[in-house]
């Protein structure tokens, strides 16, 4: 018995440094290549001087800044912008922040701590997508090789800058955990957290609502879709009382940045290497679902229903699929890496190539983690890699 104890904690520990090491090394990537950026460009939008902080502190960083420091500005004339973001992160930003006031200025201070903030989470996720992973599946090699795909997929730049994803995907991935471990309550309570860091977390009651199908938990699927949509609708009634606008985050967002919509010619109104870049992460995010129809004998009826309780992972499929329509709808072409990071089936559909066929398999990690250098160089020159 201690002897079959002891080889169990050999064999957690095996698996915990693997982990580590795969988020360490797409970690060691970005960090090195925005080094080698800085030798060449120096970017107009960078607002720290502290290395490393000042190459991921650009573009939203300075919007979840201005929150963290000041909060969200009252009435409508002239409209914030912070009221696109939620308020979670740049909370979290200011509380960790606030023991380097005085050692630095507030903005570093702010910027340091939503730093750390992202990287620190950024493992964290990793852990948490590993056991969600092999929770579903069962197999320690595939869950291993769909976090690799996890940690070197394009988007995966923005867990390391001071951006809301690597909170999001904690807080999300550790409500997928719990849900997966029968926990509903405390699966919930993480749910709200994940929808009071995002905008679109609110779509997090799409496993939650599928799993009670499969389940046959009508009421508790109910009650955890509640709990998870509070978060938008308390944000929007407090930006009521202070704008005057409901809901207040989709009117600034479309009066700030205008709703966007992914079309073949918005695809191509950019240059032509962006246009490359863009239409090959959209294969990237479409492959999964290619696999899906095409592959999985799953009957439409008994997938929409919810009716197939023996497979896990068909809750992430129906909270991937909503993922999807937003950004065809409701994206643009530079955001498809980051707006496309908690699409689940995206790392597990690569494994299963990389399963079935390992040239291919390396092939889409190789192109996967060149579009991730690509794209870091961009956002650490201040070009559009948002």
């Amino acid at each position: 018995m201690l002897n079959s104890t002891s080889k169990l904690r050999q064999m957690l520990a095996s698996e915990i440094a693997k982990v580590f090491l795969i988020g360490l090394s797409s970690r060691l990537l970005i960090f090195g290549v925005a080094l080698l950026t800085s030798i060449f460009y120096n970017s107009s939008k960078i607002v720290s001087t502290i290395p490393l902080v000042n190459f991921y502190s650009q573009w939203d960083g300075a919007w979840y800044t201005q929150i963290a420091l000041f909060g969200y500005p009252a009435g409508s004339n002239p409209l914030s912008g912070n009221w696109a973001f939620f308020p979670l992160y740049p909370f979290l930003m200011r509380v960790f922040g606030t023991p380097f006031f005085g050692l630095i200025s507030s903005t570093e201070a702010v910027l340091v701590s939503g730093f750390l903030l992202s990287n620190v989470l950024f493992f964290v996720s990793l852990f948490l997508f590993y056991h969600v992973t092999k929770l579903i599946f069962g197999k320690n090699s595939f869950a291993l090789i769909s976090t690799v795909f996890f940690a070197f997929w394009p988007g995966a730049l923005f867990y390391s800058t001071v951006y809301s994803e690597s909170l999001f995907m904690t807080f999300a991935l550790g409500a997928f955990y719990l849900l997966e471990k029968g926990k509903s309550g405390k699966s919930a309570v993480l749910g709200f957290f994940a929808a009071l860091t995002r905008s679109n977390g609110f779509l997090m009651l799409i496993p939650f609502v599928y799993n009670g199908l499969q389940t046959r938990k009508y009421r508790t699927a109910v009650l955890q879709a509640i709990v998870i949509v509070l978060p938008y609708l308390l944000f929007n009634v407090y930006g009521y009382f202070s704008t005057g606008l409901f809901p207040v985050r989709e009117i600034v967002y479309n009066h700030i940045w205008g709703a966007s919509r992914l079309t073949l010619t918005q695809v191509t109104s950019y240059q032509i290497g962006y246009t490359g870049l863009f239409s090959l992460e959209a294969a990237l995010i479409l492959l999964p679902f290619v696999w899906f129809l095409f592959t999985e004998k799953v009957p439409i009826r008994d997938f929409v229903l919810g009716l197939i309780s023996e497979r896990k992972d068909l809750k992430y499929w129906a909270f991937s699929i909503y993922l999807l329509l937003m950004l065809l709808f409701y994206s643009d072409p530079q955001n498809l890496h980051r707006y496309a990071l908690p699409i689940l089936p995206l790392y597990w559909v690569s494994a299963l190539v990389w399963g079935k066929n390992k040239k291919i398999g390396k092939m889409m990690l190789v192109v996967s983690t060149a579009i991730l250098v690509i794209g870091t160089i961009l956002f650490t020159s201040g070009n559009f890699y948002l």
